[in-house]
């Protein structure tokens, strides 16, 4: 740690690992390992697996530098989600119950997909007819899929 995290490392019976939290910035491509194994620098089972000694000091003092100025590792661009596609059958019985309508109606994408995946996913026509009349009494009561876990 130095302003945040700066490395990292595990021990394991026959090998080590180590790397940078912001990697991306600070590890040249030819020491760059980490398809190997965690870390940048593969496994490690000698110290003559990391690079020479003054390469290692220069991205020490580089991650300590990227935090100390509060930089950060650009994320990722992820693909957005395709939209929820309410099945038929729940269709028609969220159809016949205006509560539980409403309520499925005002959940986040997120929540719903909760539900249709939970309801599409069962093996078994008796399992998803007993899905979806759960599904429907939670609904009118206002719940989320996972309303169990959540924070009250």
């Amino acid at each position: 740690m130095y302003h945040g995290i700066l490395c990292g490392m595990a021990a394991f019976k026959r090998h080590c690992i180590f790397g940078f939290w912001k990697h991306a910035l600070i590890v040249d491509e030819k020491d760059d390992r980490n398809s190997e194994a965690m870390g940048q620098f593969g496994q490690i089972t000698r110290v003559a697996d990391l690079p020479a000694r003054r390469v290692i000091v220069g991205y020490v003092r580089t991650a300590m530098k990227l935090n100390e100025d509060g930089i950060q590792v650009p994320r990722r661009k992820t693909a957005p989600r395709k939209a929820v596609v309410t099945p038929a059958d729940l269709k028609a019985a969220l159809a016949k119950n205006a509560r539980a309508r409403r309520v499925y109606e005002a959940f986040s994408p997120s929540r719903k997909r909760d539900y249709v995946e939970w309801i599409t996913e069962a093996k078994t026509g008796a399992t998803r007819q007993r899905r979806l009349g759960t599904a429907v009494e939670w609904m009118t009561e206002g719940k989320s899929r996972n309303w169990k876990y959540e924070k009250r």
